[in-house]
This record gives structure tokens, sequence and C-alpha cells, in this order.
């Protein structure tokens, strides 16, 4: 049997396919692997289907994948989803043991948000668990209650989006199409028990959209986009220097906020075959003005996220995504902007320890455990 699993996944500047698994003793097998950096989509919208469709099939090709795969799972951007919550309640005529028929039993009652509205459910999640109105629990199975209630999220995504996916990719002969969405597989598969018991946030920068979610137990409580990324910083670059958009873009990891600059200090930028001089003060403040907005979007998603009862404090972020980390300084500098902590969140997968290889390697660990799963996680994701 084909141990292997298919996955592609999404960004706003890219298209990553791959096949491969995560097997039993949590080492990574990539059999085969490719990525296509094009402009996918930009606030909700397909930029051109059409030539998404092109680009599907070059880096399909560009993998070597061998067709025999039936089933593909697809990371969905949080630009195509949205989050609903509910509070399904079970009682029981006396106490009784917590087991996983029990999960998806109260995980399935609380899900009254399928084929609504032009959404569909693809996959729900426990923030936590309480047992006979006292105890909460992130893992209730094993335990004994007469009353249990879930706090459960729902993931659903637009029904264009699974449409749309399905179309382009049956012509490479997936019978299934399964959507995961980026958001919760990076925050269930990257953050540790503690820490998603606990609940923390996380900022995803791609290209051309930035994803803020803040994730609780082993579900997400809030979730945002804007259409900022690097690419916004790039382009800001290509108007202000005069120059493409891809010397640009190849020009960001030779910007260096953190050094101390002296009069006269000056980037050069190749552009083409012309090579050019920058004052490097007044480039690295351009970039400055960029994160200082990309911050106060952070800022804003950590007070609207917060619990109402919940104090303040000085909550550190946690940073992935392309981009960002590869200039020298700006997470320092998105730190200053916030008075707060932000660490680079990577996966510990050699090859693709790399930030910009989160929701790649989150989809891949989601797929391979539904894959080698017979019941709880194909139940999850349906």
């Amino acid at each position: 049997m084909e141990k292997n699993v298919a996955v592609l996944d999404i960004g706003s500047g890219k298209l990553v396919f791959a096949v491969g698994r995560k097997t039993g003793k949590g080492i990574y097998i990539v059999d085969n692997y490719a990525c296509r950096r094009v402009p996918v989509y930009c606030q909700g919208q397909w930029i051109d289907v059409e030539t998404l469709a092109l680009d599907l099939e070059q880096v399909v090709a560009k993998s070597g994948y061998n067709g025999k795969i039936r089933t593909v799972y697809v990371g969905v951007p949080s630009e195509f989803v949205k989050l609903e919550s509910s509070a399904p309640i079970l009682k029981f005529d006396r106490e009784r043991l917590i087991t996983d028929e029990v999960i998806d039993e109260i995980q399935t009652q609380g899900d009254c948000f399928s084929d609504r509205g032009g959404y569909r459910t693809i996959s729900s999640a426990a923030r936590g668990y309480t047992l006979d109105e006292r105890t909460r629990t992130l893992y209730p199975v094993g335990e004994r209650a007469r009353v249990l209630r879930a706090d459960m999220t729902y993931v659903l995504c637009r029904k264009d989006f699974c449409e749309t996916a399905d179309k382009l990719l049956a012509r490479f002969g997936f019978d299934t199409v399964k959507f995961i969405s980026q958001s919760w597989a990076q925050g269930s598969q990257l953050l540790d028990s503690d820490l998603r018991e606990s609940g923390c946030c996380v900022a995803d920068v791609g290209f051309l959209s930035t994803s803020f979610f803040r994730v609780k137990g082993d579900g997400l409580e809030y979730l945002t986009t804007a259409p900022l990324g690097c690419g916004c910083i790039a382009d800001d670059l290509s108007v202000a220097l005069d120059i493409s958009i891809e010397s640009a873009l190849a020009f960001l990891p030779r910007i260096n906020l953190a050094r101390e600059l002296r009069d006269g200090d000056m980037y050069e930028v190749a552009d083409g075959t012309n090579v050019y001089r920058y004052d490097a003060g007044e480039v690295n403040a351009l970039v400055q003005d960029r994160l200082r907005q990309l911050a106060g979007f952070f800022e804003r998603c950590i007070r609207e996220s917060r619990a109402k009862d919940a104090p303040a404090g000085n909550e550190r972020i946690f940073l992935t995504g392309g981009g960002i980390p590869l200039i020298r300084g700006a997470v320092g500098s998105i730190e200053t902007h916030l008075g707060r902590q932000v660490i680079v969140l990577v996966a510990d997968v050699p090859r693709y320890d790399r930030a910009a290889d989160t929701s790649f390697t989150a989809l891949l660990n989601v797929a391979s455990e539904i894959k080698a799963s017979k019941s709880f996680w194909n139940k999850l994701f349906g």
C-alpha cells in the first residue's frame, strides 16, 4: 500500500507540491518536492485561474510525481476560511468513561455550520473540555463524568475555493481532495501542548498576505488577515528605487536594519546588467515604515483576540513565513515597534527548517496523521 501522501501548499506568492510522509518515529521523508514562486491570490481572490492552472502543471511536473496517489491534501490559506464556535454538551444518566467515540459524538453534535452561506466545514477541533461543569482539560479521554462540555472551533472553507481546487487537481488523476487550514495546521503541529493550552499568538507573513491567529488548545479562537507581506516591501522598493520587482526581491536579504549607519553609507543594487547605489538610511527608513504598519496590525490583533477577562500583559508573538526573517534586523525592529518579544517559528525538520517552510511541513504532518489513522483524524477531516 502506498504510504506517501501528496500535498499542495498554496501561498499568496508560491505553490508547493510534494509527495512524502512523516513516519511514526517522527522522521520526515520527502520523495518529490517542487516550489514555484508566482503570485497566486490577494485579498481572497485568485489573481488568474487560467495562469494558476499552468503554474500548477509546471510545479507538479517539476516535482517528478508519478501519478499513483489518489488523494491530495490542500493547504487552504486563511483568506479563504472563517472560524465558527459552539459549546455542545453531552449529559449521561450516570458517570461514564470518556472515550474516543464520545469525543466524536460531541464534536459532530456541535457542527451546525456545514453547507451554510457558501462555506463548508473542513475540520473541527476543541479548545478544551469541561467535566461536570468544574474540571477543564484538553485531553478528557480516560476521565469519567456525567456531563461533558466542549469548547469547539470549526474551520469553514469557501465552497468556490474547493470547487476551483477540485477542477484544477482532477487533471492529475486525484479522486479525492481534502482541505486543511494552513493556520490550524501550523498552530497544532509547531507549538507544544503547554503553549497551546495556555494560548498564544502566531503571525504568518507571506508574500501578499499576512495571517494572524490565536491558538487555544487543539483549535483556534481568532483568525484574521491583512494584505501585507514581504512582496509589499519589495513593491515599495521597486517604486522608490525605480528597479524591477525581481531585483527588489533579490535585494531584500541584503538589507541590514540592525547595523548603525554612518553618513554616506550606501547599498548597491543590481538591476539587470546595471548596478545602482542608494542611500542606506533612506532605504532602511522605507522598510521600517512597512514594518511599523505590520507591527500595528499585530498589536490590533492581540487586543481583539485577547479574552475580555485576560490581563493585558506583555504577550509574545510567534512569527513565521518567508521574507521578513531574511531581512537582517527586521524581527528586532518589529519587537521594538511592538514593545514585546517576537520569536521566529520554524519546524524541526532537516532541509525544511526555515520559517518559509512551516506551512508545508505542518500540512505534511497532518496529512500523514490522517493517512495513518483509521478513526479519529479521518473523522476530524471527513
